[in-house]
């Protein structure tokens, strides 16, 4: 069994809830798994409500407009860009890639 640690990006919050973290240490762990059960249903509530929020999806709407053009051309330079490697690749050049180490 891997070494329990708490993810990163909870560590900014958690030092905020510092009184809730002190009485949660304190729970049994019956008691600890009713608390995992509660905070799934407020995410799981708090996902959908977002999902259904009228004002929210318009900005989402928007913001994806904004963007689709931007996209597009980041879509296409990046398919150049692989068919480039593709070819280099195909002529026996050598190409670094995150794998090499590199």
């Amino acid at each position: 069994m891997a070494d329990p640690t708490i993810p990163k990006r909870w560590e900014k919050i958690l030092k905020s809830l510092t009184e809730w973290c002190s009485g949660a240490e304190s729970m049994s762990t019956e008691k600890l798994e009713r608390e995992v059960l509660k905070f799934q249903g407020v995410v799981a509530d708090l996902d959908h409500a977002m999902s259904n929020d009228a004002k929210l999806i318009a900005v989402a709407e928007e913001l994806k407009d904004l963007r689709k053009d931007y996209k597009e051309e980041m879509s296409e330079a990046q398919a150049k860009s692989a068919f480039c490697v593709y070819l280099l690749r195909t002529r026996g050049s050598k190409v670094p890639s995150k794998t090499d180490g590199n």
